[in-house]
């Protein structure tokens, strides 16, 4: 489908759906392309250089990636990385910090550092209990929504914003610190 215009590529996307549930018999679609493996995929099998890094439902994937290979590889923009330590059981992000909560102290109990994932729509949560700020380094406007990227300790890192928001220099960010995920910073694998 790579090949066809934008137009035609998202009916093709709904014509094979349709086509798969009629039949109701297994498909096997190869693509390098993840809105189609979202959209399409009642199963995905993530690969990277041969070896099977994860299998589960699109919605499984997306929000519990096994990996920052996973994590990085669905979702546009990409899932974002922030390096981080855990002093006293808080992480300090920009020089706002926050309390890990129980289940984080217990999964974190034995590290000192670790690095953060958050997908980039909940960079901006209304329900939010941290903030923190950064320079804008770049904007793009998307027509329904604004990515507005920046940096978190050392980080590059994207936001989703609505088209209404406006701010030339600086932004806040507010996170709902449930929706952290921690991976390892040895092996990528999410604790």
């Amino acid at each position: 489908l790579s090949n066809l215009d934008a137009k035609l590529r998202v009916q093709m996307r709904s014509e094979i759906k349709k086509l798969h549930q009629k039949l109701q018999t297994t498909f096997i679609y190869v693509t390098h392309d993840q809105t189609e493996a979202l959209t399409m995929g009642d199963r995905i099998a993530i690969i990277d250089k041969g070896i099977i890094q994860q299998t589960d439902t699109p919605e499984n994937i997306y929000n519990n990636p096994i990996n920052t290979f996973v994590g990085g590889f669905l979702g546009s923009p990409a899932m974002n990385f922030i390096n981080t330590n855990i002093v006293n059981n808080k992480i300090t992000i920009n020089g706002s910090s926050f309390e890990l909560n129980n289940e984080q102290k217990y999964k974190l109990k034995d590290k000192t550092s670790v690095i953060i994932g958050i997908r980039a729509e909940n960079m901006n949560d209304t329900n939010n209990n941290f903030e923190f700020k950064s320079d804008i380094k770049i904007k793009e406007m998307l027509g329904s929504e604004q990515i507005i990227y920046f940096n978190a300790n050392n980080s590059e890192c994207a936001a989703v914003f609505p088209p209404s928001f406006y701010s030339d220099k600086e932004i806040t960010l507010k996170i709902n610190t449930n929706k952290i995920l921690f991976f390892n910073q040895e092996n990528g694998l999410q604790i």
